[in-house]
């Protein structure tokens, strides 16, 4: 392992782009949980029709989630990428919900949250709809759309308010539910599971694009120009593999175009951290993202790579 973070630190150093990959094993490090061990009823409370049969249930689940997401300090490692970062081509692309990574202003405008943010509101009134646009069937969408159509959609907002202290703002005066103005309760803006809000999609996929385009032009850097790229997948794991799909699919778009690129794929995970193939242009060290992150750190700072 002491071989690999070392090879990984000289390839930080000298790397003219970083793609930064962050999974749930990342907040972990923070003291949130991961997927394996969060409480029985995140599976229930991640389906938009836990909000039309439980509103109250519901809100309070999130609200709690993003209260805990507020309250906690993002761990050592997120100022340690910042640095890194600070004067390099760099983006974040992340499956975690806490927006922590909107904490660093070297992030702010090179993030891509797939799943969402946690910590902002939206009103609810596209989640009775498929993707395609037509209604959801069933006798609970029914009932839903037809309260949707009796709420005046000029009263209606986007994204409401990102921090607990503004949430406020949507208390109802009749109920302890918290209301869009157009009298519906609202959600928070994370994509689950069979979700086909438009409110949510659309502010997800402006986020993916911008990556998108990113992408575009860095792997024709790495490519026409000779210049370098790291990839750190931290703490991402194999339920949700989005991310790790996401590490190999650059890595082998821009191998498939120059053999020779200057790529490297860290993968940093305390138990699954193993990838079969050519390990040229893979690193992988087997150890939670923070202490991974400190030793790199550890190991620029002592200009051990001279």
């Amino acid at each position: 392992m002491e071989q690999s973070i070392e090879r990984a630190a000289r390839a930080i150093k000298e790397a003219d782009h970083i793609l930064i990959l962050a999974g749930a094993g990342f907040s972990a490090d923070s003291g949130l949980d991961t997927y394996e061990n969060l409480p029985e009823t995140y599976a229930s409370m991640c389906n938009t029709a836990a909000l039309v049969e439980q509103p109250a249930a519901f809100q309070s689940f999130w609200m709690s989630s993003a209260q805990k997401y507020s309250e906690t300090n993002p761990h050592e490692g997120y100022a340690i990428l910042e640095q890194w970062c600070r004067n390099k081509s760099c983006w974040v692309y992340t499956s975690n919900v806490d927006g922590h990574f909107r904490r660093f202003p070297t992030f702010s405008k090179c993030l891509t949250e797939i799943h969402g943010y946690a910590g902002e509101f939206i009103c609810p009134r596209g989640i009775g709809f498929l993707r395609e646009g037509q209604p959801r069937i069933g006798e609970l969408w029914s009932k839903w759309n037809t309260l949707v159509k009796s709420k005046p959609i000029s009263k209606c907002i986007g994204i409401g308010c990102e921090s607990p202290a503004g949430w406020h703002f949507f208390q109802s005066s009749t109920n302890d539910q918290y209301m869009c103005p157009c009298g519906l309760p609202v959600r928070p803006n994370v994509l689950m599971f069979h979700d086909s809000d438009r409110n949510v999609l659309l502010s997800i996929q402006d986020e993916r694009e911008k990556y998108q385009a990113w992408e575009a032009d860095m792997e024709n850097s790495v490519v026409n120009k000779g210049k370098s790229l790291v990839i750190l997948e931290l703490g991402c794991g194999v339920m949700v593999p989005a991310l790790r799909i996401e590490a190999h699919e650059v890595l082998h778009d821009i191998l498939n175009r120059q053999e020779q690129a200057s790529v490297t794929l860290v993968r940093i995970n305390p138990s699954e951290s193993i990838i079969p193939g050519d390990l040229q242009h893979v690193l992988t060290i087997n150890e939670t993202a923070l202490n991974a992150l400190k030793a790199i750190s550890y190991c620029l700072d002592k200009h051990s790579l001279e």
